[in-house]
Formats: C-alpha cells, structure tokens, sequence
C-alpha cells in the first residue's frame, strides 16, 4: 500500500473515522481525514504502487506474530477497535513481512479476532526482512503512522523518540534530525525529549574521543571509530585543547621541588603489580617538569601500563610497546628492533630498561630480548638506542632514562660495581644529546631482603640502591 503523502493537521490527529468515496473506482472506504486528492482506496493504493514491494493478498490470522516491544502505541484504543469492527470491509489490509510479522494494523487485526474472523487481508511488504528487530519495525511503523491512520499520543512519541535514538537501523544512527523526519515532528521538540540522553551521549562521546584522542588516533579515525562526523569530534577535542586548567588539577601531590624523587609506595592509580614495576609518582614528576598537556609520550618497555595510566591523568598523548604486551593500549614490541616509525616527532620518551642481568630473579630472558644480553651487548645497545631517540624525537624533546647502577656477584671481578648512569651519559651526549639533569631516585630500603643485608655483612659489601632519572634533550 501506498504511503499517503498530506501533512499532519489537528483534524488527523484528534478527528473521527470519516467515510469516503475512492475517486479512482467509486469504492467507498473508511479512514482518518484525508484531503481529496488522497482519497483513493486501499486496492487502487496498492496497484498503482505494486512495484514497490507490497503484494497484496490473505493470511490466517493465527498466523500473524507481534513481537513485544515493537509497536510504538501504549496500548490499543477500544473505541478504534470497535469502530473498526463496524467497518471491516472497508479497512485497509495490515502490513506484515513475508513471515507474518505485523508491521502495521494492531487495532486493524484485534478488530478482526473480536468479530471471529480466520482470515484477513494484508499486504506483504518485500522490502522488509523476513524477521526485522523491534527497532526496525518501530521506526516503520513511526513513518507511516506520521503519514496516515490515528496519531500517536505526545506521550507515546516522546517514549518511541527516547527508545530510538542513537540506534542504527538500516544503516541510519537515529538522532534527532532523523527522528523529526521519521515522526513529522518538529526537531526542537525531539530535541527537547531527548534532551538527558543527548547530554550523556555527549559526556560519553568525549570520553571515548579524549581516550582514542591519547591513543594519538587522528581525528578523522575518531569520528569512524565513533561514528561520528569529524566536525563534531574536532570541537569535543577544542573544549579539551582550550581548558588547559585541568592538566593543573593533576599535578603531582606532595610536588618534589628538589633533585631528589624518593617514593617508598607505588601510587595504586598507576599500573599493577608487576615484576620490576616502578612508583607512578616518577613518570608523573617527569611529565609536569618536561612536558605540556597533549604532548606525545613514548615508553618502548611500558611493563603494566604506568605511563600509560599517568597521561591519561594528565592529559598526554602516548604511544606504548612492550615485549609482552598486558594491556589493550600496548602495543609489541622488541626493543632491539629500534623504535618504531609511527614515534616519529614525539615529545618524551621514558625508557626504564632491565638493567641486563640485575633483575635476573624478577624478569624473564627470552632469547633475543634486551634482558638475554651480555654486558657489553647491553652498553651497544644503548647507544643504538640513543642514535634512535635523537631520530624520533621532535627538536626540543626529552630523553628521560632510568637506570640503576649495579652491584652483586654478577658485576666483573675487576670492579666493585657498574655505574650504569655514566655508561648511558656517555652514550647519549655521545650521539649529540644535551644533558639536562641527573635526578636521584633511589631505591626504597624495603626492597633489600633480611637475606640481602645478612650476605652483604657477611662479605662486607654495600647493597646498591642508588638509581638515576636522566634527562637528555635534543635540540
């Protein structure tokens, strides 16, 4: 059947059935009011427009199936089921799929069951599924009920607008332009009804942008992951970019003013448990000094996500790898390989390397990991590393490098310990790095064991618990 183009007048929408004469074959028919260029029957409806989809014919009524939540009325009005009962044979057939699922006619098909009938005439529509969802069929019988038949209440269109929107049906996400359009109702007042969920939608909306946005996603893969059109994404972003303040509300707390970081906790905001995991509190420190809100951050062996969890507190943008990767937002990969391509023009990159065999008890060495290395090979590879932090970076950008010097029966016979700090300050102001600061960040004493101390008295050998922040910077 024909979808009767007319607009919507209050006569349509509180009037009585009226009776008409069709002017194509003289039949007379019911229906709501109807401008007389529309008054045409329900068969000359559907042979003028047969080859849209609709076929007409009848069906059992046993055989209709309605499905819960899939028709946008309230309930079915009486006084409409008792007038069509007076006039079945001048009703409109229903609309079903080829399955028999009622698209339209609930009162039509009760007026028919009260009056004892089997049989009933409907129209298949072709251009429907077999089995459509519930939105499916509300947002068809929506349209057609804005275009013909007994209007839905304010109240039931308020319900079916907040049940839609944001869906995707067909293809189409429903928002209030599309509903509006769907409804014949006015946008202002859809917007208004949709009002609560259109403000947790966007609250939600930026979250999820602002998280992708970190992730260093571009805008315009936002708005696809999203579905979205990238001018909104773009001004979600600007609020962001325009408040600068709310880096500021995460500075760390208490602030270290001196050169001397010593945290005995791990801030539990920051990463998991986690062999050779380190107090969030440094890498936060590091990016209020050395960093500013958007800023790109790398960290090539980010172990459970602490930088990651501490640039999203305050607001930068990070790319993070690791051998084993434990998280969704870390990326693999092996540190020996180099930094990758995508790092390119970053403005931090913290690096806190397993201190080749120091940690031997905490780590696992899988062969050709940059744990598995010889001393010597660890030392070379620190200077490929620096010769690839100074291509990545942007000029101006930082190196911040955590090391610990060593101490313990693996150190070479020749020397008491490994000053691992001055092996990297050579390496990195070797390849063209200016040094910034070292920063001492020691060890917590809770680290030693009662094991430790006791072997270390015994050999009369001092425990190393000296470790450095070193910051290097390109220019």
């Amino acid at each position: 059947m024909g979808v009767r183009e007319q607009p919507i007048t209050r006569a349509m929408k509180y009037g009585k059935i009226r009776r008409y004469k069709c002017r194509l074959c003289g039949r007379t028919f019911n229906d709501y009011y109807l401008p007389e260029d529309k008054r045409v029957c329900t068969r000359c409806a559907a042979k003028a427009e047969g080859d849209k989809g609709m076929t007409v014919t009848e069906r059992a009524i046993d055989s209709i199936r309605m499905l819960d939540g899939a028709y946008p009325r309230d309930g079915l009005d009486k006084a409409t089921i008792e007038a069509y009962r007076a006039a079945l044979a001048d009703l409109p057939p229903i609309l079903i799929t080829a399955t028999g699922v009622l698209l339209d006619g609930a009162h039509r098909l009760q007026a028919y069951r009260l009056e004892g009938k089997t049989i009933i005439p409907v129209e298949v529509d072709s251009t429907m599924p077999d089995e459509p969802t519930v939105e499916q069929i509300l947002i068809y019988s929506a349209e057609l009920n804005a275009r013909h038949g007994k209007q839905l209440t304010m109240t039931e269109k308020a319900k079916l607008v907040r049940g839609l929107y944001g869906k995707s049906i067909n293809g189409v996400i429903y928002r209030t332009s599309e509903l509006a359009a769907k409804l014949g109702a006015d946008e202002r007042t859809v917007r208004e009804w949709t009002r609560t969920q259109r403000e947790d939608e966007k609250t939600e909306r930026q979250r999820k942008a602002l998280d992708l946005y970190l992730q260093c996603h571009t805008q315009e893969e936002i708005a696809e992951k999203l579905g979205w059109d990238q001018s909104v994404i773009s001004r979600d972003l600007q609020d962001f970019m325009q408040n600068g303040k709310s880096a500021e509300m995460h500075k760390p707390d208490p602030l270290r003013f001196a050169d001397v970081w010593s945290f005995v906790e791990c801030d539990k905001r920051f990463g998991h448990d986690f062999k050779g995991r380190i107090p969030g509190q440094i890498v936060q420190h590091t990016l209020y000094y050395y960093t500013k809100m958007f800023d790109i951050i790398v960290d090539p062996m980010a172990g459970s996500g602490t930088t990651v969890d501490v640039c999203k507190l305050m607001l930068r943008r990070y790319r993070a790898y690791d051998l084993n990767p434990v998280r969704s937002e870390i990326q693999k990969l092996n540190i020996l390989d180099g930094l990758p391509e995508e790092t390119k023009g970053c403005n931090l990159i913290f690096a806190d390397p397993p201190y080749w065999d120091m940690n031997e008890a905490g780590y696992q060495h899988p062969e050709g990991s940059l744990a598995s290395l010889t001393l010597d090979a660890f030392l070379a590879w620190e200077t490929d590393f620096a010769k690839s932090c100074k291509t990545m970076l942007a000029k101006g950008g930082y190196v911040a490098f955590l090391i610990q010097s060593q101490t313990g029966p693996s150190v070479p016979a020749d020397r008491e310990y490994i000053d691992h700090s001055f092996e990297a300050y050579q390496r990195f102001v070797g390849v063209g790095f200016t040094p910034v600061r070292r920063i001492s960040v020691p060890m917590p004493t809770e680290t030693l064991t009662p094991q430790h101390i006791e072997k270390a008295k015994e050999e009369r050998r001092m425990l190393g618990l000296v470790r450095d922040l070193l910051i290097f910077q390109k220019h």
